[in-house]
């Protein structure tokens, strides 16, 4: 953690210095994770109000729009599931100073409160963000009681942004 990236807050965007749509677009599971043979392609997949095609593994999910199937637009990254080797490498290309496991309060010191809390089981919850600073990107962090940070969302996708901006 800690690797002098900037943060900055200008009311409910976080800005910080990522990766740009163009690369972002071109990130697919298989490629970051080769030597998984049990990655699965999928299409029809309904999330965030869309129907997505991609690349899955368990609750690891890189997908992209049905009707842009080139463009990756959401990275999600169950962290317990994951080598740690990957998760590294991801999040670096992403261009994130996160960890597995960090506290609430960790994330909450880099990126500030969140614009939305959702909790839909006893013991994790969801903090929602839009950070970027030329690209914006809808982020969400799932939090589990006893293990910390879990699960990342992050999404290149328009209506996912604007409903969080409203």
């Amino acid at each position: 953690m800690g690797g002098g990236r900037k943060t900055y807050f200008c009311g409910k965007i976080i800005f910080m210095e990522m990766i740009n749509y163009e690369n972002f677009g071109k990130l697919k599971l298989s490629e970051v994770w080769p030597e998984n043979k049990d990655i699965h392609k999928v299409s029809n997949f309904e999330f965030m109000n869309d129907i997505w095609v991609g690349e899955t593994y368990g609750f690891t999910e890189w997908l992209q729009l049905e009707k842009e199937p080139a463009i990756t637009r959401s990275i999600s990254i169950a962290l317990l599931d994951t080598p740690d080797h990957v998760i590294e490498r991801v999040l670096k290309q992403i261009g994130f100073d996160f960890e597995k496991g960090m506290t609430e309060e960790q994330i909450t010191s880099i990126l500030g409160k969140p614009i939305k809390i959702e909790k839909f089981v006893v013991d994790r919850h969801s903090n929602e963000y839009i950070i970027g600073t030329q690209d914006k990107y809808y982020l969400s962090l799932t939090f589990q009681q006893d293990k910390g940070l879990t699960y990342i969302v992050l999404m290149n996708h328009a209506k996912s942004i604007h409903a969080l901006t409203k």
